[in-house]
């Protein structure tokens, strides 16, 4: 049961979340890892940015890889 609630994207929203939180946590549990928030992104959402840091955070990943091996991983856990 849970295994299908998480594949499929279910989960509740308590009401008392704001709209930018609320907004953030649909965009970290997308099911389409291609429509899911980047790293990078999330470090520069609005929510970050109004209760954690005062400013974006500059993310630099210590990984090289390239955006076709990226694409090819990913087709492969499609």
């Amino acid at each position: 049961m849970i295994t299908y609630l998480i594949q499929n994207g279910v989960y509740h929203i308590p009401p008392w979340l704001s709209q930018e939180s609320i907004n953030l946590l649909r965009l970290m549990l997308q099911v389409d890892p291609t429509k899911r928030i980047r790293i990078d992104d999330l470090l520069r959402h609005q929510w970050l940015i109004n209760h954690v840091y005062p400013e974006p955070v500059i993310y630099e990943s210590i990984y090289q890889v390239s955006l076709i091996f990226l694409q090819s991983i990913s087709l492969i856990f499609l």
